[in-house]
């Protein structure tokens, strides 16, 4: 049994401030920045502009697990985005039903936000890629006996991060990721992928 109890406050200026003022140093030497934006109000909408916007301007990709939320726009010109099935229809309004729906939903954040790509997660059906001028892909899935969904979208945003960074592509990084969030969830809590458990 898992119960959640918090208060989420907007963040404080000064915060915000300290936190803007280290964008570029922290930059330095980075071969992608993912973000992973799970509602606790750090990702404001000037200190996501501005990550994304300094990165992007060094070249360096930027990866976004987003919140639920209709609207994206926070995110927009980041490289590529790994919204779950409820993010995608909430920010979309298109019921992902089929691999017709997928690649509608996907294919239209790219578009409307100057993305590269979009990874959808589809839980049992696997994931769905779309990436610029390539023809959406479905990644199925192996079945599993699923044990503990905790730490899943942070394995995919990380393992997709990963070997974009090493410039796998997003259709190999699509795959691993695929692959690793099905480890994850046959295994008890929030638990570490080894490079050993994707051979």
């Amino acid at each position: 049994l898992r119960v959640d109890r918090e208060e989420v406050h907007r963040l404080a200026p000064e915060i915000e401030g300290a936190l803007l003022a280290r964008v570029d140093a922290e930059l330095e030497g980075a071969d992608i920045v993912l973000i992973s934006d799970v509602t606790k109000a750090v990702m404001t909408p000037t200190l996501l502009r501005t990550l994304i916007e300094a990165a992007r301007g060094r070249g360096i990709p930027v990866i976004v697990d987003p919140r639920p939320d209709r609207d994206f726009s926070v995110y927009r010109g980041a490289t590529a985005i790994t919204p779950n099935r409820y993010e995608t229809e909430l920010a979309t309004g298109i019921e992902l039903s089929d691999t017709l729906a997928w690649e509608a939903a996907g294919a239209r954040l790219v578009r409307e936000l100057e993305m590269e790509a979009c990874l959808i997660t589809l839980d049992r059906d696997g994931m769905h890629l779309s990436a610029n001028n390539q023809r959406g892909a479905t990644i199925r899935t192996e079945p599993v006996s699923v044990t503990d969904v905790t730490g899943v979208g942070d394995v995919v945003l990380s393992t997709f991060g990963f070997f974009v960074a090493a410039k796998f592509g997003f259709s190999t990084a699509a795959r691993l990721a695929n692959l690793a969030a099905g480890i994850e969830v046959s295994r008890l809590g929030a638990d570490v992928i080894s490079r050993e458990d994707l051979y």
